[in-house]
């Protein structure tokens, strides 16, 4: 052995070339177009955004972007997927506001808690919930948005108010309501002020209705009874508005016509979610299993008749997302020019930027 080793031409292993490990499926360029598509796309999930990537390239005009690229970024899966957009999902932060007041006992009494046993299974059951864009501070008034999503499909619906009175309030369920593809059949609010009053109880669920709008509650202080509006309050507003303080009135307006137009839009008809399909607790460890997530459009195309989903086609087909998202951008960009920069970047929301 020492003779074989004095004479051959041996290079000890320390300063040889590594030549283990599994060959690199995916080129360096893929993650730079995977990091650009995902922005665009919203920061979705992994496994969203595996579902939704085949309609979305279909829209994209980059001219960098190859077709070889494109099968490429078709052919990864939603944890390969994951793995290369690690980085960038770890520079997102978070933080959380409330501002949400018990009410009235006399509302408390009359409006029933939900039953948690039981999952609607037809559309028009509803949350609804409101974010405060108040900063650090609830003093004084500031910009709030009224959020409305449908348990069955997902379909989510906002409308921005200026302090969250009764009236405000109200009148913004009615405008989210008029814009809702389907007939609305009940509600299931929080136990605040803003929807426990005579505005929201008697004069809107009951007035002018050939049947009363049913009207339910969750339990107080437990807001995984509102689980599917919960989630909406960050992908839907705090994602695009950030946790910064809008206190300039007409602010409102601007936020309007992008909820009204651009966002919604995104969010009903190219945006999938995910819902639980089973969870299993293994001593102290909950397993969930998702599905592979649907469009809010595609999951209400069951509940549609065959006309007004022509409709809703030819209407889609007319729509490229990326242009969408471009305007967007501007606007919220364009809303925050108004306050003379009073509001930092870091404070925007990340679709925003």
């Amino acid at each position: 052995s020492a003779t074989r080793l004095r004479t051959r031409n041996y290079v000890p292993r320390s300063q040889q070339g590594h030549r283990g490990g599994r060959k690199r499926n995916y080129s360096e360029a893929i993650k730079l177009h995977l990091e650009r598509l995902w922005r665009a796309m919203g920061y979705m999930w992994p496994k969203r955004m595996k579902v939704a990537l085949p309609q979305w390239l279909k829209h994209d005009e980059d001219r960098s972007c190859t077709n070889e690229v494109r099968q490429e970024i078709l052919s990864m899966s939603a944890s390969t997927i994951g793995r290369f957009l690690s980085a960038a999902r770890a520079s997102l932060r978070r933080t959380m506001n409330t501002g949400t007041r018990r009410g009235v006992r006399r509302f408390l009494t009359k409006v029933p808690v939900r039953n948690l046993g039981v999952l609607p299974s037809d559309v028009g059951h509803c949350e609804v919930d409101c974010v405060a864009h108040c900063g650090g501070s609830l003093s004084g008034a500031f910009a709030w948005t009224v959020n409305m999503t449908d348990i069955v499909t997902g379909w989510t619906e906002c409308e921005a108010v200026w302090s969250k009175d009764a009236r405000s309030v109200r009148r913004a369920i009615e405008h989210m309501e008029s814009r809702l593809p389907f007939k609305l059949k009940a509600i299931y609010v929080d136990n605040g002020t803003e929807f426990l009053n005579e505005d929201v109880i008697e004069k809107y669920a009951a007035a002018r209705r050939p049947e009363p709008l049913k009207v339910y509650r969750g339990r107080p202080y437990r807001k995984n009874d509102q689980a599917y509006i919960e989630q909406k309050n960050y992908t839907h507003v705090r994602c695009i508005m950030g946790y910064g303080r809008i206190e300039w009135k007409p602010s409102v307006d601007h936020m309007n016509n992008l909820y009204r137009k651009e966002w919604r839009i995104l969010q009903n008809y190219f945006m999938p979610q995910q819902k639980l399909i089973e969870k299993t607790r293994i001593g102290s460890k909950v397993k969930r299993k998702m599905d592979d997530g649907a469009t809010p459009f595609e999951r209400l195309r069951p509940f549609l008749t065959s006309e007004d989903l022509a409709l809703f086609e030819a209407q889609l087909q007319t729509v490229n997302p990326f242009k969408i998202r471009q305007a967007q951008r501007s606007k919220v960009r364009k809303m925050f020019g108004y306050y003379k920069n009073s509001i930092s970047k870091d404070e925007w929301g990340k679709m925003a930027v």
